[in-house]
C-alpha cells in the first residue's frame, strides 16, 4: 500500500464516527502552519476550519487578531512557538480566551504537518470542546496532544485562593 493511500485510510478512519460539520469546533489555521497539504487534509476529513488569510492580512500581529478569534469562539492551530517565550503573546491568548494548539515538531515537511494534525485531530477537537478556555496545548509528532498551560481558577477575577 502506498504512503498516500495509507494516509487516506487513516484520515477516513479518524472521522468514521465524527458528527456533522456544524457540531465540530472551529480551528483557526494561523499563517505559521497554513499550507496546501494541511488544507487538503483537513478538507478531506471534514474538519471545520478557517484560514488566517481569509480574515486578516498576513502581517497582522497576533495580539491584534487573537481577540477577534476569541470572540468568535474559535481555536487556534499554529506552529508559532514564540508564545512560550513571549509574555505579551501569552497574555493575548489569555485575554482572548482561546484554545491555542501549537505543533511543536521541528524540521517536518508540509505533508508531515498534515499527517500529524490529522492524527491529532480527534484529540484536538475533544480538548477544544471540553477544556475551559483559555489554554495552550502542545501537539507532538506522534499526534498526541497535551494541555500545557491553562488559566488557574485563582487567577480569575473575583476568585481568591483564600476562599
Amino acid at each position: 500500500m502506498s504512503k498516500r493511500s495509507a494516509t487516506s485510510k487513516q484520515r477516513r478512519e479518524a472521522y468514521a464516527l465524527k458528527g456533522a460539520l456544524d457540531k465540530r469546533p472551529v480551528l483557526f489555521i494561523d499563517r505559521a502552519i497554513e499550507g496546501r497539504a494541511l488544507i487538503e487534509a483537513l478538507t478531506e476529513v471534514g474538519a471545520n476550519f478557517k484560514l488566517h488569510k481569509d480574515y486578516f492580512r498576513d502581517d497582522t500581529p497576533d495580539v491584534v487578531w487573537l481577540p477577534d478569534v476569541g470572540k468568535r469562539g474559535w481555536n487556534v492551530l499554529t506552529r508559532d512557538k514564540a508564545i512560550q517565550s513571549n509574555p505579551l503573546e501569552k497574555r493575548a491568548v489569555q485575554n482572548a480566551k482561546v484554545g491555542y494548539f501549537v505543533l511543536s515538531s521541528r524540521d517536518v515537511t508540509g505533508f508531515e504537518v498534515a499527517e500529524i494534525i490529522v492524527r491529532a485531530l480527534t484529540a484536538i477537537e475533544k480538548i477544544a470542546v471540553n477544556q475551559e478556555k483559555p489554554f495552550i496545548a502542545r501537539i507532538v509528532k506522534d499526534g498526541s496532544v497535551k494541555v500545557v498551560e491553562e488559566e488557574k481558577k485563582a487567577d480569575k477575577p473575583g476568585n481568591s485562593s483564600g476562599s
